[in-house]
């Protein structure tokens, strides 16, 4: 920029310490996500993975989005209403978000629970994975998005040695 100001403070941002570095850190992430129907995706959410619906108010009229909070943020996921008519999730290869991970508990006794409860719903599990450092289930949302639901390994330091996180990749045995 012209006089060395950045981009943020020539627009007049105030944001201390934006201009040493980026901080990121994934603690206020959300995920936006096209859906056929927020109807359709709405209970899986909220009923199966029970997340607290934000909006539309439940038992409203649908808006063409919904939004869920988990309980970080005021929306951790916002459903974004395209139509039944939209072109699917392409089979195969492709360009894009493969899933998205959330952490269901604390112990494989938590992801036993995790998985009766997508069970019971009649809910698509697709894989089981052992990572070494976390455990994961792999599942479909009524659009087909596909989900991690995964616990960290108790035990396993992956800060103190990174190269855990490579570790070769087995079934999972609950």
């Amino acid at each position: 920029m012209p006089g060395g100001r950045s981009v943020l403070s020539s627009l007049g941002a105030r944001v201390p310490g934006i201009e040493r570095r980026w901080s990121w850190q994934c603690r206020n992430w959300g995920i936006w996500c096209s859906t056929s129907g927020t109807w359709t995706c709405r209970p899986f959410y909220r009923d199966v993975l029970g997340w607290t619906q934000i909006l539309p108010e439940p038992g409203t009229d649908p808006v063409g989005i919904a939004a869920f909070s988990g309980g970080r943020t005021h929306h951790e996921l916002l459903l974004i209403e395209v139509g039944p008519d939209a072109q699917g999730i392409p089979a195969g290869r492709r360009v894009g978000l493969y899933h998205f991970g959330l952490k269901v508990g604390e112990s494989d006794d938590d992801l036993r629970e995790a998985l009766a409860r997508v069970e019971a719903a009649g809910t698509t599990v697709v894989g089981a994975s052992d990572h070494h450092v976390t455990h994961s289930l792999y599942l479909l949302d009524p659009d087909g998005n596909e989900i991690e639901l995964y616990v960290d390994v108790p035990g396993v330091d992956w800060r103190g040695d990174p190269t855990l996180v490579a570790s070769p990749i087995r079934p999972l045995r609950l």
